[in-house]
């Protein structure tokens, strides 16, 4: 089994996939209760201006399991929690299952957010080559990828 994350923050797409997935969310992800916010608090109503600063949905395909993290600002600090809670999720089902998962992340996020990833214990590989959080050549790679709409950084579990 592998676990595919990916991350995106198309205003768009969110909106049109947001009321699909939601469902999806809370069988698989009810421990984040977005639900619960998106009935208490306007902010997270999507008919609003304001979206939920995010969902996770899931779905099967083959062998693979996708995972779709949607977070819109993710310097606020509670977008930044619910990351985080989606990825520590995400480190327990890869463990529970104990297989090779990989999870790839836009690399439109600045640097202080890559190197908070690589605290959490992943490898940060780009097109096949590694590099680490203290190398400089991952600071020019991503800025060089964050001009790229299509191109992604793949963090790998530690397993």
């Amino acid at each position: 089994m592998s676990i595919i994350f990916r991350h995106t923050d198309n205003l768009h797409y969110i909106r049109s996939s947001f009321e699909n997935k939601m469902g999806l969310l809370h069988r698989q992800f009810s421990e984040f209760n977005l639900e619960e916010r998106l009935k208490r608090n306007q902010n997270y109503k999507i008919e609003s201006r304001k979206v939920a600063i995010g969902f996770v949905s899931v779905r099967f395909e083959k062998r693979f399991l996708f995972l779709d993290l949607f977070v819109l600002d993710n310097k606020r600090q509670e977008s930044q929690d619910f990351e985080k809670k989606v990825m520590q999720r995400l480190e327990r089902e890869a463990l529970k299952r104990n297989k090779h998962s990989i999870v790839t992340y836009a690399a439109r996020h600045d640097q202080q957010m890559i190197a908070q990833y690589a605290n959490y214990g992943f490898s940060i590989t780009e097109q096949g080559r590694s590099y680490s959080v203290l190398e400089k050549s991952l600071q020019r790679q991503t800025q060089q990828s964050a001009q790229g709409r299509n191109k992604y950084l793949l963090i790998h579990f530690p397993l």
